[in-house]
């Protein structure tokens, strides 16, 4: 006690840390500070990883109140409302992040609401004379709720919507409470009205309409430019219309295109059996936290990043992405294929003994998401949607034809689907390099052709 450094100060009076973990700490926020990227990444995953973890202990409980066939049946109805939030917006609502000016993305907010709105009333609409055929395919009880098909999309869909509109203006912190918010309300609901006597079908579809439905309120009541009206001098919505078209024409259909391979693939399994697509739904829906918890937050930055990028970056930017993520994946990946057959007997319950085989056959197919969801956006900033959509289209066909005419049982044939989808996810991967040297060779081009031209 008492002792001096030689030029006089006082030891016993430092208060600065410099044990291991200070000296970590410190190092933490320095990285942070000089990666905006990381920081906002972190945030997102943040909320995920909150709300991911209340669905994995809500879903503990869910299990053993609800049967595989109850979330069949849910899997069945929010399969349809999934395919029709996929282009409600006509995709104007990813548009909202490439204007340079402030109004002019208010503008493509507008439209893309109006679209949404036009989409989920018709859907509405709809369900009434296609009644019988969803209660030839999937039964009475889901035809009975398809009505509430067009609320269920209307609020998925504006809240998508808001989330991309938080995300130009950087509010990750935003954007990840609502997702704990969502996911709470929406399992909490499911809960009640479970433990409350109203379970099966309707308390599942209510309880989800709920936690949709706070989660739309809460993102809506912090968007207040989206719900003022537009500034004076605003481009019109026809501008708007006119100037991001490739949206509508070239996006919406490959979105419409990979919603319709991943829902069409749980209807055509629920059209064999309602607790079959349950415990297949149950596998999808824990495996796929990992890749919600990572490409929901490292998606929404790097798609803001691509935007900003300049040519001769891309490429690079691509690459390191890539081996991040196959480094990230491969051990956990690794494990779930090992230990899928015994991990959600023992969390989920004895009945769910086969979402686990389902589990390890979908594993290959996971691992490849995990790669190739965050670069996923590029193809749009690159302008090469066109390139896009052709391969959508094939990543569609080529699942549902399997399903279609599969002779073998139905995990047999899921292995086989597993390892289909996980080779064309690395078709995917050379594509979007090559479509990245495109971006920076042409960008080059341009560069020098100004130059000369100065």
């Amino acid at each position: 006690l008492g002792q001096r450094e030689p030029g006089g100060g006082d030891l016993s009076r430092s208060t600065a840390p410099t044990g291991p973990r200070a000296r970590l700490l410190a190092r933490g926020r320095a990285l942070l500070a000089g990666s905006p990227f990381l920081a906002h990444v972190l945030t997102l995953m943040t909320g995920t990883a909150m709300a991911q973890g209340a669905a994995f202990l809500m879903t503990m409980v869910l299990a053993r109140i609800y049967t595989p066939r109850d979330m069949g049946l849910l899997a069945t109805y929010i399969a349809v409302a999934s395919i029709l939030v996929a282009v409600a917006a006509l995709r104007y609502d990813m548009a909202i992040m490439l204007p340079k000016r402030e109004d002019q993305a208010l503008s493509v907010a507008r439209l893309g609401v109006v679209c949404l709105t036009i989409v989920s009333l018709a859907a509405t609409v709809l369900s009434f004379p296609l009644n019988g055929i969803v209660s030839h395919y999937w039964g009475h009880e889901v035809a009975v709720w398809m009505p509430m098909v067009g609320l269920t999309t209307f609020l998925m869909s504006g809240v998508e919507l808001m989330k991309y509109w938080f995300n130009r203006n950087s509010d990750y912190r935003t954007i990840a409470l609502n997702q704990a918010e969502q996911q709470i309300g929406l399992t909490g609901g499911q809960l009640v009205l479970g433990l409350t006597g109203l379970g099966g079908l309707a308390g599942l579809i209510l309880g989800h309409t709920a936690g949709q439905f706070f989660a739309f309120v809460n993102l809506g009541r912090q968007a207040g430019p989206l719900r003022r009206p537009r500034p004076a001098g605003a481009p019109s919505l026809g501008w708007a219309a006119r100037r991001y078209r490739r949206m509508p024409l070239l996006n919406a259909p490959n979105a419409l295109v990979d919603a319709v391979r991943l829902n069409g693939i749980q209807l055509l399994i629920g059209g064999y059996s309602a607790a079959a697509l349950g415990q297949f739904q149950m596998a999808w829906r824990v495996l796929d936290a990992p890749l919600i918890l990572i490409n929901g937050a490292v998606a929404r930055v790097f798609f803001q990043k691509l935007s900003t990028v300049e040519p001769g970056q891309m490429q690079p930017l691509v690459r390191t992405t890539i081996k991040r993520a196959v480094l990230i994946g491969i051990v956990p990946f690794a494990l779930i294929f090992l230990l899928s057959p015994w991990i959600f007997p023992l969390f989920f319950g004895s009945q769910w003994d086969q979402a686990g085989d389902f589990g390890r056959a979908l594993t290959p197919w996971l691992f490849m998401m995990l790669i190739t969801s965050p670069i996923s956006n590029l193809f749009v900033v690159t302008e090469h949607q066109d390139w896009m959509l052709g391969f959508a289209i094939l990543y569609a066909a080529a699942p549902l034809a399997w399903l279609s005419v599969s002779p073998l049982d139905l995990l047999t044939t899921s292995y086989i689907l597993g390892a289909i989808m996980a080779v064309l996810l690395v078709a995917m991967t050379v594509m979007a390099d090559l479509s990245a040297a495109h971006y920076d060779r042409d960008g080059r081009r341009l560069a020098q052709a100004g130059v000369e031209a100065d």
